[in-house]
């Protein structure tokens, strides 16, 4: 359970810093 828990988390991390990254290059264009 904690090992499951703990990928399933790892992928939300990395889902959200995708996202940021995403955001930041989008607010970058003029």
């Amino acid at each position: 359970m904690v090992n499951g828990e703990t990928s399933f988390t790892r992928v939300n991390v990395e889902r959200n810093n995708i996202n940021v990254l995403h955001a930041s290059n989008v607010l970058k264009i003029p």
